[in-house]
């Protein structure tokens, strides 16, 4: 069946089928009713899968025009908030060459059955994060700290689901503290589809409540911790990955492919 090139307009096929109709002596006996159904229904049936294709084509267009010039902060219909680039380093500092389009949930993570809990020990961050299916769209994946996602990266088995962001992706920053990464979530949290989704609090609050956010990134020496970020400044501090409780700002990231 050929496309339809006038929106609305009625194919040719059904045109057809509907003129032989009224040229039939219609009675409301079932034969007749039997055959026209036949005629049309098949017909419908095409113009409607012809439809679905073509929307999905024009939503795939608009994705792809949208991702040609994001700016942090940026909703991307089917991808996520658009945070910006990212180029990884393993943990010694080597490149794994390739580049991504770095994509942030909307909302920190949340469990249980109605959504409410908003902060996991670092430990239950990475199984709830796991058993995430179709979340804004996603799946979630299972990487203990970053180490298992530099590998996944560079063996090609990361597939864009969630995960919980390194430290340079959190706040810009490698695991030795050096800059490293200027789009990150602490330095784009006022910025469109950030601003006011993240929890902040007042300096003389105490300091392990809610507004620390838990990075992948396992410190350098002490493998029984991970390194987690402040959000009302960028103070960081390494948090024991089995007792203390912090937020989670998931992330996905799309490798850009070069031509």
């Amino acid at each position: 069946m050929k496309d339809l090139k006038n929106k609305g307009a009625m194919p040719k096929e059904m045109r057809d089928a509907i003129a032989r109709l009224k040229g039939r002596e219609l009675s409301d006996d079932a034969e007749t009713v039997k055959t026209s159904a036949a005629e049309i229904l098949p017909i419908s049936k095409e113009i409607a899968e012809e439809e679905r294709l073509q929307e999905a084509a024009r939503k795939k267009a608009e994705e792809e025009k949208a991702l040609k010039n994001p700016q942090p902060g940026q909703m991307i219909a089917g991808q996520g908030v658009f945070l910006g680039q990212w180029q990884p380093k393993d943990r010694g500092g080597k490149s794994l060459g390739k580049i991504f389009n770095v994509f942030a949930a909307p909302q920190d993570l949340t469990g249980g059955i109605f959504g409410w809990k908003k902060t996991f020990k670092y430990v239950d961050a990475v199984k709830r994060i796991a058993k995430l299916k179709a979340w804004n769209g996603f799946d979630g994946t299972n990487y203990a700290t970053d180490k298992e996602l530099y590998q996944a990266i560079e063996d090609g088995s990361y597939d864009g689901g969630w995960l919980i962001p390194t430290r340079d992706i959190l706040v810009g920053t490698d695991i030795d503290g050096n800059t490293t990464q200027p789009d990150n979530l602490f330095a784009h949290q006022n910025k469109g589809a950030f601003k006011g989704t993240f929890k902040k609090a007042a300096s003389s609050d105490f300091i392990f409540s809610d507004h620390w956010y838990h990075s992948s990134t396992e410190h350098r020496d002490d493998p029984s911790a991970v390194w987690a970020v402040r959000f009302s400044d960028d103070c960081a501090l390494k948090l024991p990955r089995d007792i203390i409780p912090s937020r989670c700002r998931p992330v996905r990231v799309v490798e850009v492919l070069r031509p």
